[in-house]
């Protein structure tokens, strides 16, 4: 007498399970993302609450405020030249330059009112040590320096 064994159908493996981490940390990296923005946008205030001058009254509040502050920005490199710089400028808005040739950049903006937003971060090319400084009315306020390869300084008030 012969005996017919059948062989059960192969079991594929449980599928694996993805893993939840990467999603939760990029919602989270999103969240501040949207909140810094929100501040710097709405100058720390509640959105919610939050007073918005119109674009098109603001250049005749400009000419009419003589609180003037002259805010002046620089970076400097000991390495071979720098990569980028991102600054504000008045209305907090962003600006950011890469096209920038030789060891330093400097410039200088017109703020108005009575604590304009003022932060500056720049990039080395490479290696070597990159500064940054903000001034206000000539005074220097903000000063920091980093040192290593494509280091990045950051200055702020």
């Amino acid at each position: 007498m012969s005996t017919h064994f059948s062989v059960p159908p192969a079991q594929n493996p449980p599928p694996r399970k993805r893993k939840k981490w990467p999603w939760i940390t990029a919602a989270v990296a999103a969240l501040f993302l949207i909140i810094g923005i929100s501040t710097i946008t709405h100058g720390g205030q509640n959105p919610a609450t939050a007073t918005v001058t119109p674009a098109a009254t603001a250049p005749a509040q400009v000419e009419t405020d003589r609180n003037a502050q002259q805010i002046g920005y620089e970076v400097t490199t000991t390495g071979s030249g720098i990569l980028a710089v991102t600054f504000m400028k008045p209305l907090f808005q962003i600006a950011q330059e890469t096209a920038i040739k030789g060891q330093k950049w400097a410039t200088t903006v017109e703020a108005y009112g009575p604590a304009p937003g003022v932060s500056l971060t720049a990039q080395n090319k490479g290696g070597g040590t990159i500064t940054c400084k903000i001034t206000r009315g000539g005074r220097v306020v903000a000063e920091n320096s980093s040192t290593g390869d494509y280091a990045i300084v950051s200055c702020a008030l």
